[in-house]
């Protein structure tokens, strides 16, 4: 039973795993399906044979996260199947069938899934479409069920760790990709100021689901490089902020960068007000050379892509605004969107704009484009949509901030994760005002689940607080 819980992650184990992850994103992008197969089954014999059970969690974590994208749909689907069986063994070593044995989920949180399905379903039957939403709340459901196991494996801080040091090797291994398919396929930065950006990234093709992991590794490493004193952890925690740093860059994702940024800002404000005041000096001294210096506002505007605008934001706002007025009571429907957002395009469909919303409503198949989740759940649900959304960020800033004031004396390292954790999911909210990925996308994995493994960490702090 104990080897279920990892310990604290070595160093040595650290060096094997990061480039394994590497090499993992590379076989990824250049070998045919079939090849892939045997090459992650030996990794994972090789791996499982040195460190036993506890590779199990890693394994589950670092797939779901990285191989349920855009590498294989057959991939896909082998990777659920084993995923979901390997955590339903776990969890029915840990509990068994006895119900009683199951850890409670925090009430707070029971109502609000109630406030959620509600709204799904409400949505749903009143729609002109009841049954498009039906695979959506499947899927949620599904996702819902894969979050619990997680919670409830969850014994001690160990466990966290090991979550995150999945979570960090799954980050290794979509910067990875990016970097080697950047590399490989001969783009330049040119390249990314064309529409076609998303096809640089090769695991997962929506760059804003791939800066979701930088957004949440940011804090984290930070973390460890304002507490680890060892040179050998300095090198590896500032050449995973150097990597992780890259990788943003290639996605050119704006809102991405201003959400590290804010990240770091409210991180040292908790934690380091006087790196706070040089890290904001910094900032200020770079905005004023964007302000004098040419060369530098021009490499600025191009990096990203200033003379663009909204990039698009403003038209889907737009139309989102549009449904919303049509339907404030119960929007069009969970599921309802693909079929009804032609009717609100803001422009003629023969047209360069109405060309692109046709070119970005084929590659989202369909999905709900609102660029904002506040916006997405309101034309999707309606009034209960709206309540749902909004009561997600008030229950977790709830629970994170009592956590944050319960574990402030603890012992350094772990109030400092703690703090990384919390920021982290905040950043998260100040994002999905202006997008619409990565808390609540109907049960998308590779979307939401960064997210939930901060989430659900922190609601084990703050209950075992409330507990004792």
């Amino acid at each position: 039973m104990n080897s279920l819980f990892l310990q604290r992650p070595s160093l040595k184990e650290i060096k094997l795993f990061i480039p394994l992850a590497i090499l993992l994103a590379f076989f990824a992008i250049s070998l045919n399906d079939y090849i892939l197969y045997v090459f992650c089954l030996f990794v994972m014999l090789f791996l499982f044979s040195v460190f036993g059970e506890r590779f199990i969690i890693v394994f589950v974590i670092v797939t779901l996260l990285t191989l349920v994208g855009d590498v294989s749909p057959s991939l896909r689907t082998v990777v659920h199947i084993v995923d979901f069986s390997l955590l339903g063994v776990l969890f029915l070593k840990r509990f068994g069938l006895e119900w009683s044995k199951y850890p409670k989920v925090p009430k707070i949180l029971v109502y609000f899934l109630l406030l959620y399905y509600s709204a799904m379903l409400i949505s749903s039957i009143m729609s002109d479409y009841p049954s498009a939403g039906i695979s959506l709340i499947l899927r949620q459901s599904a996702f819902f069920v894969i979050i619990y196991i997680l919670f409830a494996l969850i014994k001690d801080f160990k466990d966290i760790k090991t979550y995150f040091l999945a979570f960090i090797i799954a980050t290794c291994i979509l910067a990875s990709s990016s970097v080697v398919f950047f590399v490989m396929n001969g783009f330049t930065l040119l390249n990314l100021q064309t529409g076609n950006r998303a096809t640089i990234f090769s695991l997962i093709s929506n760059p804003n689901n791939v800066t979701n992991f930088y957004i949440i590794s940011f804090p984290i490493i930070l973390s460890a490089i304002l507490l680890k004193k060892k040179t050998s952890d300095q090198i590896i925690s500032w050449f995973l902020l150097f990597f992780f740093s890259l990788g943003l860059f290639l996605t050119m994702s704006r809102t991405a960068v201003l959400a590290v940024v804010l990240g770091v800002l409210i991180f040292l404000f908790i934690l380091r007000k006087k790196l706070l005041i040089k890290f904001a000096l910094i900032l200020v001294t770079i905005l004023l050379l964007f302000i004098v210096i040419d060369p530098i506002r021009d490499f600025i505007s191009i990096l990203f892509r200033i003379e663009s605008g909204l990039t698009g934001r403003d038209l889907l706002w737009a139309s989102s605004f549009q449904i919303i007025r049509d339907n404030p009571v119960f929007g069009l429907g969970l599921g309802a969107y693909q079929y009804e957002i032609f009717n609100y395009f803001p422009a003629m469909l023969n047209t360069w704009t109405g060309d692109w919303l046709v070119e970005l409503y084929k590659m989202t198949n369909g999905k709900n484009i609102s660029h904002s989740i506040i916006l997405m759940f309101f034309s999707d649900m309606g009034v209960l949509g709206l309540l749902t959304v909004l009561s997600l960020p008030v229950i977790y800033f709830k629970i994170g901030f009592n956590t944050l004031s319960n574990f402030k004396n603890s012992q350094p390292w772990k109030y400092y994760f703690i703090v990384a954790l919390f920021t982290a999911g905040a950043t998260m909210f100040l994002r999905g005002i202006v997008d619409d990925i990565g808390l609540l996308s109907y049960g998308v994995i590779s979307a939401d689940l960064p997210f939930w493994l901060v989430f659900i960490s922190l609601i084990h702090f703050w209950n075992s607080k409330n507990n004792t």
